[in-house]
């Protein structure tokens, strides 16, 4: 829904109202989202007439699973889900059992473990479990609240200036935990806690994909245009950004945080382009 509200055609407000929903096969998702309402609302006031600021604030949602492949199918192969240690650690947890289990069998018993398997495939039930990597089968869609505010003003014939602010802030993305069965066995030399130690020795190394992610957007722009009465113009443009989150990918595996605590890797972005300038000429064809 769209509708705008004039004042003496110098005011214009628009309002909107969004709303979506995701469905996916309840062995990876239990509780689908239902509450993604997404508020908007825009303004635009001339406060002469060669000047006017724009406004505009709304609530946008994204994808469950921007890749099937990086949510589901890792989820499909390594998951550890169905152990009740594993629900122990975490809940909420898909109680999937991966198809490949990823074990190690050290010392004597190694050689008849690796023998058993190559001849049968059975993985062998002595050792220690490797990689765990499942999902919280109660994700959220992913959200991010957007403001923005726009200042033109023209300053001879056919100059036009703009300043501008624009905020983003994404929430609730999806990414990695610290591995949730780990405990302290140790310090470093520089004082950082040795994690190798496990909690629940079948679990093993225990990563789950949930809505852990956030970052923060801010950029500020400056523009000059100008227009010819031949109907060419030229355009410039400056931006000075800066995007800082705690999340940056799924698939990347060196992307898993080092600690338990997800707010220790809130670092810039690999998307941050903290300056940005354009220049570009157009005109018109018909």
């Amino acid at each position: 829904a769209q509708n705008q509200m004039r004042a003496g055609s110098r005011l214009t407000l628009t309002y909107g109202l969004a709303y979506d929903f995701e469905h996916y096969p309840s062995r990876y998702i239990s509780e689908a989202d239902m509450n993604n309402i997404q508020p908007r609302v825009g303004a635009a006031y001339a406060y002469s007439d060669h000047g006017v600021i724009r406004a505009g604030y709304g609530i946008f949602t994204d994808r469950l699973a921007g890749s099937v492949g990086q949510l589901f199918t890792a989820t499909e192969w390594s998951s550890g889900g169905n152990l009740p240690n594993t629900q122990a650690l975490f809940p909420t947890v898909a109680p999937i059992q991966g198809r490949f289990e990823q074990r190690t069998v050290a010392g004597p018993a190694a050689p008849p473990a690796a023998l058993t398997f190559l001849a049968t495939g059975t993985v062998p039930a002595a050792g220690t479990k490797g990689l765990a990597h499942t999902i919280d089968s109660t994700l959220h869609t992913p959200y991010s609240p957007q403001a923005s505010l726009q200042i033109t003003q023209e300053i001879g014939t056919g100059w036009a200036v703009s300043g501008s602010y624009l905020f983003v802030g994404a929430r609730d993305i999806i990414g990695h935990t610290g591995n949730l069965n780990a405990v302290q066995n140790g310090t470093l030399a520089t004082g950082k806690a040795l994690l190798g130690g496990r909690k629940y020795a079948d679990v093993g190394v225990l990563f789950v994909q949930t809505n852990t992610g956030e970052s923060t957007h801010h950029g500020g722009t400056f523009e000059i245009q100008k227009r010819f009465s031949n109907g060419y113009g030229l355009n410039t443009s400056y931006t000075l950004a800066k995007t800082r989150n705690n999340v940056d990918s799924l698939a990347n595996l060196a992307d898993l945080p080092e600690q338990l605590a997800i707010d220790t890797e809130f670092a810039p972005s690999r998307q941050d382009v903290r300056h940005r300038f354009t220049a570009a000429a157009f005109g018109e064809i018909a």
